[in-house]
């Protein structure tokens, strides 16, 4: 499909690519000096990398509801997500594995069980510590998705606004109990995705009044006023006000661009930026981290330590996307596809809709 294929929404693209170069620019900058100079972040509840992943979690919302819709079983589903995410996660591990046995960083150690439970994405709830730290999302991911699993399970797909008012009523109650006092476990919570439901809520709203303003009924419905109204109310009950603007700043965007009124930022280095976006997040801060410490031992100044590790972590994350996401995602879709028509059943359609072609988790 051509990026100017007219049902392509390309402003995800962009939006993946922002989101993205937020997140490496903060760990190569403010998070960097925190972690290993023990220097503050000025305006750290403003510019914290944390809004990044929040603008990816929505557009996780808005591409899995458009996932869900293609799927024809929970087999399809996940087979899907797997060939997103998996290949070049399991590249990633192996890149952390072997910079930490030749250049490790302070406090980072390897042992066979932390890289075992690593490989399987799921190390929190295996009570194992994540090899890098942007690994902390994709468990809120996976989380996220095995809910999406039980709606599909339920064939309760056409019903999903009306589960999503259902889940933030669940997490509400959750955090109140929580406020009370009242233990709960924490990995339950976590399994419901208690502190980010609110983004991936926003998310799903967004698609389902995208596809509804592509079919000509592109006026928004009363119950996704109520569900962003009421993700916000629970953002700012969560971190304040302040802490929420990013959050508002993200709604406007994504409201903006589902009208149509946005194509004005459909810039060719941020939508190829988002295409890159998800091996970007998963090895920026490895290879960042180390191209600092180089230059800083050299006593370069940060003026051009900083675009370089980025650069860098741009060029290797082209690299990934261009030799081992894309190729695995094909070579994996059309083995199931082959797999599909030997026995007879139809398996997941093809990426045919907007921004399906890149990924959905961060």
């Amino acid at each position: 499909m051509s990026r100017n294929d007219s049902r392509r929404f390309v402003e995800l693209d962009v939006f993946r690519g922002i989101a993205a170069l937020w997140v490496a620019m903060y760990h190569d900058t403010l998070r960097y000096d925190e972690a290993f100079l023990h220097r503050p972040i000025p305006l750290k509840p403003f510019l914290d990398g944390t809004y990044g992943v929040q603008l990816f979690f929505m557009i996780s919302g808005f591409v899995i509801l458009m996932t869900l819709q293609r799927s024809r079983s929970w087999v399809d589903f996940a087979v899907h997500r797997f060939a997103r995410l998996y290949p070049a996660y399991w590249l990633s591990v192996a890149c952390a594995c072997l910079l930490m046995a030749v250049a490790p960083l302070p406090n980072q150690f390897l042992s066979a069980r932390l890289v075992a439970a690593n490989v399987t994405m799921a190390q929190r709830f295996l009570f194992q510590p994540d090899l890098d730290g942007v690994y902390w999302s994709l468990a809120v991911e996976l989380a996220f998705y095995a809910l999406m699993v039980g709606v599909l399970l339920r064939r309760a797909v056409g019903r999903i606004l009306h589960i999503c008012c259902g889940w933030l009523v669940v997490v509400a109650c959750w955090r109140a109990a929580l406020a009370s006092g009242l233990n709960l476990p924490d990995r339950v919570g976590e399994l419901l995705v208690i502190e980010f439901a609110q983004f991936f809520v926003c998310g799903i709203v967004f698609f389902d009044r995208w596809q509804h303003g592509r079919a000509g009924a592109g006026s928004w419905k009363p119950i996704h006023l109520v569900l962003l109204l009421a993700a916000v109310a629970m953002q700012i009950s969560q971190v304040g006000l302040f802490r929420t603007i990013p959050m508002l700043l993200f709604c406007a965007m994504f409201a903006l661009a589902v009208s149509g009124r946005m194509s004005w930022i459909r810039r060719p280095f941020l939508v190829w930026l988002g295409g890159i976006s998800y091996p970007l997040y998963l090895v920026h801060q490895m290879i960042g981290y180390r191209v600092i410490r180089f230059g800083d031992g050299f006593g370069l100044s940060r003026w051009i330590v900083v675009p370089l590790a980025i650069a860098a972590s741009i060029a290797v994350a082209s690299l990934v996307a261009l030799y081992v996401e894309r190729p695995s995602l094909r070579a994996i879709r059309g083995w199931y596809s082959r797999g599909q028509k030997k026995t007879g059943t139809s398996g997941l359609a093809a990426d045919r809709s907007a921004g399906a072609i890149s990924n959905s988790a961060p």
